[in-house]
């Protein structure tokens, strides 16, 4: 692509979108000054080879300009998951989280799965990658604690309680058969659970359950004997490693032979509860602050920041850009390098953009969140967690790409290159008769 005239090109914040000659976009960007940021990828020297392959498949760029550089962040991730382009770095995974909902306001709350939070007031615990360890939980949680399952409209017509409250899993509040400031109690209890307070929800449940038995009330005692335990069973599962600490996500980088992976533990209530990785095939660690601060606005646009999230490098609270600091973890790029492969530029784009993420997400979360390096050993800990996570995913979608499969192919039958051809034949009959053949073909490591 030739290099636009300055002048054609604004000076105010905004986004850039790069168009290939089909008129595809294949990257799109921000930038507190447009111009400046554009013109860095023409210069003769010092560009990545990411920068460099995507500039020779580019044949124009088009702006869009906002009025500040926190309009200039939420548009880009808005392009982002609109096209798609080859060159960002987006999640293609973005429907997988699950959360739990509680509508503290009603009178009778009921525990839900959802896949998105809304802005309505209710309590979002979570997320949750695994739509089956979502499952289990909830029906831990329902077997402990006797709330209601069913729907408003369910409720408000059922004429008898359900089987559940013959089970002793509801109260059934739908024929009134409890106290809504008693019905409160129980979720308040699931609430401190999912906060991460077991330990306190523990030591209530037990005081509770001596005043039952002073009381003679020995079915209650039993019941609450029960909860108990099946807290303790829940809390045995998770390894704590920052007590006390506020909610956590911890972000860890590793580079493999063909991209970038980055693994994402989360820490609640002191103990890690889920934990995830993602892979961008063609990334070196020059891309590495581009793709955090990509990943950061993204992720976080659908799920419920924390108050604290853990980067292998300082974030200053100034416009500074991120520097490492910490563990012996792998240099992360520093400013005043390649400015268009990794995000920042000569006038300090990266380091103003953390800023602006670090305010945009304070606002999700209607309080403060703090991108910090790591501060002590267990924070070191955490990110060592959080990158094994990364290598795994790494070592993983590398074991699964098909010049991987075939070399290994032609390693284990001692092959002179990988097979070109493979056929793979079946037989099968009934008592020797209605005999029937299957072939399947593979040519290059893809289905013929």
């Amino acid at each position: 692509m030739q290099k636009p005239e300055p002048s054609s090109i604004p000076a105010s914040p905004g986004a850039y979108l790069y168009r290939d000659a089909q008129g595809r976009v294949i990257y799109v960007g921000k930038a507190r000054v447009l111009r400046r940021r554009v013109l860095s990828y023409f210069r003769r020297e010092g560009l990545s080879p990411k920068t460099r392959a995507m500039i020779g498949r580019a044949r124009s760029v088009e702006f869009i300009t906002t009025t500040t550089e926190k309009e200039a962040l939420l548009l880009e991730s808005s392009l982002i998951k609109k096209h798609r382009p080859h060159y960002n770095v987006a999640l293609r995974d973005d429907k997988q989280y699950f959360l739990f909902r509680m509508d503290l306001k009603a009178a009778f709350p009921r525990l839900e799965i959802v896949r998105r939070p809304r802005r309505d007031g209710a309590r979002y615990f979570g997320p949750f990658t695994s739509a089956i360890a979502a499952r289990d939980t909830w029906k831990l949680l329902h077997r402990t604690f006797s709330l209601r399952r069913c729907s408003d409209r369910a409720m408000k017509n059922r004429v008898r309680p359900c089987l559940y409250h013959h089970m002793g899993q509801c109260p059934a509040p739908c024929m009134g058969l409890v106290e809504s400031g008693r019905y409160h109690e129980t979720v308040r209890q699931v609430c401190a659970l999912l906060d991460g307070d077991a330990q306190g929800l523990l030591a209530t449940l037990k005081a509770e359950m001596e005043a039952a038995s002073e009381t003679l009330e020995f079915e209650r005692a039993a019941v609450l004997r029960d909860r108990i335990r099946a807290v303790e069973r829940t809390v045995e599962r998770q390894a704590v490693v920052m007590p006390g600490k506020a909610d956590t996500d911890a972000v860890g980088l590793f580079e493999g032979g063909h991209g970038l992976a980055l693994g994402i533990v989360r820490v609640r209530g002191g103990a890690v509860n889920d934990g995830s990785a993602f892979w961008w095939p063609g990334l070196t660690w020059d891309d590495a602050s581009e793709a955090v601060l990509a990943f950061l606005e993204q992720y976080y646009a659908e799920l419920p920041p924390p108050a604290r999230i853990l980067l292998p490098w300082a974030v200053p609270a100034s416009t500074e850009t991120p520097k490492e600091e910490g563990r012996a973890h792998r240099p992360v790029p520093q400013a005043g390098g390649d400015g268009a492969g990794r995000g920042e530029d000569a006038d300090g784009d990266d380091g103003n953009f953390w800023a602006v993420l670090r305010e945009t997400l304070s606002e999700r979360r209607a309080g403060p969140v703090h991108l910090v390096g790591p501060q002590n050993d267990a924070d070191g800990r955490l990110l060592d967690l959080a990158r094994s996570n990364a290598r795994e995913e790494a070592r993983r979608r590398e074991n699964h790409d098909v010049g991987s499969i075939l070399d290994r192919i032609a390693r284990a039958l001692h092959l002179d290159g990988p097979p070109l051809r493979i056929e793979c034949v079946d037989v099968s009959h009934t008592g020797g008769r209605q005999t029937r053949v299957g072939m399947v073909v593979y040519e290059n490591g893809l289905p013929a």
